[in-house]
């Protein structure tokens, strides 16, 4: 009987040995993780610190180039006028907001071969009149 009780008690003492072992294992693998979590959610951070750094330098350098920018996208809108009007055709462009303006061109060049050349008798016509100029 006492054999058997001894025998008894040392399977206790197994038993409960071993579930001590599981419960320090558990706990540990528990630390573990939360460790991992950790470590990701650092990771996750510094990802979104360096996203929001990127973002606000971009945001300055197009703060910075709108100026630029601006004076760029007038002179390429000047350009592409002047190109559409002088051969919509070749350009692909013949809206007839475009034909309209090649007309206007059109027009205008006359007019302004007819002032320069009233200005240029003009200037003619004055210097002839005063010998002073000469």
């Amino acid at each position: 009987a006492l054999r058997l009780r001894k025998e008894e008690l040392e399977q206790m003492s197994l038993t409960e040995d071993t579930k001590l072992n599981q419960a320090v294992s558990a706990a540990l693998e528990k630390k573990e993780e939360k460790k991992k979590k950790k470590n990701e959610s650092k990771d996750e951070k510094e990802k979104e610190e360096e996203e929001k750094q990127k973002q606000k330098q971009k945001e300055k350098e197009k703060e910075k180039g709108k100026g630029k920018g601006k004076e760029k996208e007038k002179e390429k809108q000047k350009d592409t006028k002047v190109s559409n009007v002088v051969n919509p055709v070749k350009n692909g462009t013949t809206s007839l907001n475009h034909m309209n303006g090649a007309k206007e061109k059109k027009e205008q060049l006359p007019t302004q071969i007819q002032t320069q050349t009233q200005k240029q008798k003009q200037l003619q016509s004055q210097s002839q009149s005063s010998p002073s100029a000469k």
